[in-house]
């Protein structure tokens, strides 16, 4: 019985031992490989163009004639261009050379003529006015 129990309590210590070296090669093993969580330059750079290919692609379907059938209808598609602007601005805040910030306004002026619609307009005058605005942003958006 003594036997036994000298037996359990020295399998019992090798396993705490192998234990504790799994731990600290697992330790070691994280030291090693360092995970970065900060984006590269270049990672940044193509989030950017990303983002900035995505609003031109938002703005050519709002320059769509099927935008301008109500007053809704504009407002909603402007929401989508509106969505990529802010994250094309906000990529391009983190690249060194964006060019976004030239646009800015221009797109003002654009979501200005948005907010301005009021039911009292014609919808052709709501167009017109947000078509002119439209105009301009995509000519400085055509810089970037």
């Amino acid at each position: 019985m003594k036997n036994a129990v000298i037996v359990v309590v020295i399998i019992a210590v090798v396993f705490a031992l192998a234990a504790g070296v799994g731990l600290a090669f697992r330790d070691e093993a994280k030291k090693e490989a360092p995970v970065s969580t900060t984006p590269s330059t270049e990672q940044l750079q193509a989030l950017y163009e990303e983002d900035v290919q995505a609003l031109k692609d938002s703005v050519s379907r709002f320059q769509d004639s099927g935008t301008y059938v109500s007053s809704d209808s504009i407002k909603r598609a402007f929401a989508d261009v509106e969505s990529n602007y802010d994250a094309a601005v906000s990529s391009g805040s983190k690249v060194k050379d964006a060019k976004i910030s030239e646009v800015k306004d221009a797109y003002g002026n654009l979501k200005d003529s948005i907010n301005s619609i009021s039911g009292d307009q014609s919808l052709q005058k709501k167009a017109s006015d947000v078509k002119t605005a439209l105009n301009t942003f995509v000519e400085e958006l055509k810089q970037i």
